[in-house]
C-alpha cells in the first residue's frame, strides 16, 4: 500500500509530462519503423530523473522523513514507475504492432521490443544511482548522456535484423541478463546513497 500510493504521488506529479509520454508513445509506437518503436519505449528511462527533480525542488525527502515511508520504498518507487512507464510504452508498442500486422508490410519484430525494454531498465539502472548521489542539478549531464544514448540504442536497434521465430540467438538474452545485473546492484547503491543524503 505505500509504495502504490508513492507511485500516486510520483503519477501525480508528472502531471501534463504523463500526457507527454502517452502521446509521443502512442505516436511513436505507431510508426512502422524500428527506430521509433524503440525510442518510445527507451524514452520511458528519463522519467524518474523528472519526478527526482521535483521531490528536490519542493524538498519531499524532508517531508517524507515525517512520514512512514522507509528509505528503502522511496528508493523502489523510483525504480517502479521507470519500470511501469517502459512497460506501459512496450505493451502499447506491442498491440499497435499486432494491429499494424495485417496490413503493413515491414513491422518491428517481438524481440525486438523486448530488447528495447531491458535497454530502458539498463539505462535506468545506471542513471538513478547517479541522480540520486549527485542530484538533478549537477546530473543534468548525465541526464543529456541518456538522451543521447537513447537515440544511438534506438538507431541501432531499429537497423537490427531479427532471426526467425524459435531461433532467437544467445545475444538477444544478453540485455535480459545485463538489465538484471545492474538492477541487482543498482538499488542498493541508490540506497545507500539516498540513506547518506538524507541524514
Amino acid at each position: 500500500m505505500k509504495l502504490k500510493a508513492l507511485l500516486r504521488k510520483d503519477l501525480y506529479v508528472l502531471g501534463r509530462q504523463g500526457v507527454f509520454l502517452l502521446v509521443i508513445t502512442v505516436a511513436f509506437a505507431a510508426i512502422p519503423t524500428g527506430y521509433f518503436n524503440t525510442f518510445a519505449i527507451l524514452f520511458a528511462s528519463i522519467i524518474p530523473f523528472s519526478v527526482i527533480n521535483d521531490d528536490e525542488r519542493t524538498h519531499w525527502g524532508r517531508m517524507a522523513a515525517m512520514m512512514p515511508y522507509s528509505p528503502g520504498e522511496i528508493v523502489l518507487s523510483r525504480y517502479l514507475l521507470g519500470w511501469g512507464c517502459a512497460a506501459f510504452d512496450l505493451a502499447v508498442a506491442v498491440l499497435i504492432q499486432l494491429l499494424e500486422r495485417p496490413f503493413m508490410a515491414h513491422r518491428t519484430e517481438l524481440p525486438l521490443l523486448a530488447a528495447s525494454f531491458c535497454l530502458a531498465v539498463c539505462l535506468m539502472a545506471v542513471t538513478i544511482p547517479l541522480i540520486i548521489r549527485f542530484g538533478t542539478t549537477r546530473a543534468r549531464l548525465i541526464n543529456m548522456v541518456v538522451i543521447a544514448s537513447i537515440c544511438v540504442c534506438a538507431s541501432l536497434l531499429g537497423d537490427l535484423e531479427v532471426p526467425a521465430a524459435g531461433s532467437l540467438s544467445v545475444p538477444w538474452f544478453g540485455p535480459m541478463i545485463a538489465a538484471a545485473a545492474l538492477t541487482a546492484l543498482s538499488i542498493p547503491l541508490s540506497l545507500r546513497w539516498y540513506c547518506r543524503k538524507e541524514k
